[in-house]
């Protein structure tokens, strides 16, 4: 009798497994899409919580700000060490998280990873839906041209 329970036991514990991988296998197909589309982009896309920590920081970011994943990830993004003034963005982050406004754009003077001076176009977006705001999108861009006189904050 006891045999029997452990080997029913030990069934359902293969079966909870072997669901286990599956759905993990599932998150790893569903995070190299992610960062296959967000390389795609060609923009440097930063997500950021309600209290503006880094929650997602692409390929493309680590590139241009020289800053890994890991280093960014979970840290607060106007306390990074990165060529990019985001404290003169930061009232725009601001409005977008708290819902007073769908997109915000900016054209910033910033130094990229080597040092050299570059212009962002900077855009930041809601994180959400259904009206809940989770968190803002921040699309950065370096611009090939001059911009517009009056436009670089």
């Amino acid at each position: 009798m006891m045999n029997e329970e452990l080997e029913s036991t030990n069934d359902e514990l293969q079966a909870v497994n072997e669901e286990a991988r599956r759905r993990a296998a599932g998150v790893d197909e569903a995070h190299l899409f992610l960062q296959s589309v967000l390389s795609g982009l060609g923009s440097a896309v930063i997500v950021v919580d309600p209290d503006r920590k880094v929650t997602l920081w692409s390929k493309v970011a680590e590139e241009m700000w020289g800053l890994r994943s890991a280093e960014a990830s979970g840290e607060a993004l106007e306390g990074l060490d990165i060529g990019l003034p985001v404290g003169e963005f930061l009232p725009s982050i601001c409005r977008v998280l708290a819902g007073e406004s769908e997109r915000e754009q900016a054209t910033l003077k910033a130094t990229n990873r080597r040092g050299r001076n570059i212009v962002c176009a900077v855009t930041a977006g809601p994180l959400g839906s259904d009206g809940k705001v989770e968190g803002a999108i921040l699309l950065i861009e370096e611009q090939d041209g001059a911009p517009a006189p009056g436009a670089i904050l």
